[in-house]
């Protein structure tokens, strides 16, 4: 069976801008994007787990980003990366 992927989007200040400018494109690629708003980075796991979410992706300003997955059988990850590895 294929696993859906669902990504809430979460930010921090001026992240909000560069969040909501991302969620067309992940659209487009078929993934399932819900807006969370602004959280804390402790808060992350537990925000994708309560919203049933394969991936968080936490935008701190309009460049970098935390992403954590919830994906992996292993209990998954997270991760800091910039918005250039979204493209």
């Amino acid at each position: 069976m294929k696993q859906i992927v669902k990504a809430i989007f979460t930010w921090e200040g001026i992240g909000e801008v560069t969040a909501k400018s991302f969620v067309s494109q992940y659209e487009k690629k078929g993934f399932v994007v819900e807006m969370y708003g602004t959280a804390h980075r402790d808060d992350l796991i537990a925000i994708g787990t309560e919203q049933k979410a394969t991936h968080v992706l936490h935008f701190l300003d309009v460049t970098n980003v935390v992403l954590v997955s919830l994906a992996d059988e292993f209990g998954g990850f997270t991760v800091e990366i910039t918005t250039n590895d979204l493209q």
